[in-house]
């Protein structure tokens, strides 16, 4: 895991640059894709809460709001009318794929203009998934987040257990 504290020489260098980067990003999924995100700089990577459409209009006027804003929009209009009609028509997955791009887009974006921080740019993220090479961009999100996080799998967890023996 790329840890890094305030102070070091690395934050001295390139703080600067993931603060920016951090914005960047979080701006221009709400902006372009209606993306919610709680996002900020740990340890000297980008960590972020994202909130994805759930198909409502309370979503697309106020992303990433964890409390409701209007109820009676929330739970009368959405609830019953938008979010089935969203549902049922296929709408909700095409919308889905669309912020899955803007995602993409806009960590690229960061990653070719910073392309000394890429890891620190992916490797917390919670939509490592989305981010795939391709027209966007060189970096894969997966390879960076599997590079800093391993999990044990079962066959592996059960040998280990039977070695402790």
């Amino acid at each position: 895991m790329p840890n890094h504290y305030w102070g070091d020489s690395w934050f001295k260098k390139n703080g600067s640059d993931l603060n920016k980067s951090i914005y960047y990003c979080m701006r221009f999924w709400k902006k372009w894709g209606r993306i919610g995100s709680h996002g900020k700089e740990k340890y000297g990577t980008f960590r972020d809460h994202t909130y994805f459409f759930r198909g409502g209009i309370h979503d697309l006027i106020w992303p990433g709001y964890v409390g409701i804003q209007n109820k009676f929009l929330y739970w009368k209009i959405d609830q019953y009318i938008i979010r089935p009609f969203f549902k049922r028509t296929g709408l909700l997955k095409l919308v889905w794929w669309y912020q899955e791009q803007i995602y993409n887009y806009a960590v690229q974006k960061m990653c070719k203009k910073y392309p000394n921080i890429v890891d620190e740019l992916v490797a917390d993220l919670d939509g490592y998934k989305f981010i795939k090479p391709g027209i966007f961009g060189y970096v894969d999100g997966k390879a960076i987040h599997h590079k800093y996080w391993t999990t044990v799998g079962k066959e592996e967890e059960i040998l280990f257990n039977h070695k402790q023996r």
